[in-house]
């Protein structure tokens, strides 16, 4: 199996939030090398049914059936007021929400009770 650069597996980490510790590294780098032999894997898998593996030239999935996307371009949006006009609340200047969890109980999800 491929091993992951630390770099990447902290990358990753940071992306979801995560500061695992030196076991908890070596678990991600072995569940990510896992996900990326099981990938490998299924490159070599033929598609059943007509034209389901056909890429093509370019070696992409041919664009879908129906009117062409329009171009991913940026255009104007909207301003601050305009996006948040409907919110029935808001709170220095974001949309307000019901919290889902007390902020005291524990991130592990047990409640904490007894």
């Amino acid at each position: 199996m491929r091993e992951f650069d630390p770099d990447i597996l902290d990358h990753v980490a940071a992306l979801a939030g995560l500061d695992p510790d030196p076991a908890g590294r070596a678990a991600a780098a072995e569940r990510l090398a896992r996900v990326d032999a099981w990938l490998a894997e299924l490159d070599g898998v033929e598609a059943a049914g007509e034209d389901a593996a056909d890429t093509g030239e370019t070696g992409r999935m041919p664009p879908p059936p129906g009117p062409p996307l329009r171009d991913d371009v940026p255009r104007p949006g909207l301003d601050a007021g305009e996006a948040t006009a409907g919110a029935p609340e808001l709170r220095d200047g974001f949309f307000a929400a019901p919290r889902l969890r007390d902020p005291a109980a524990p991130a592990d999800g047990s409640g904490g009770g007894s």
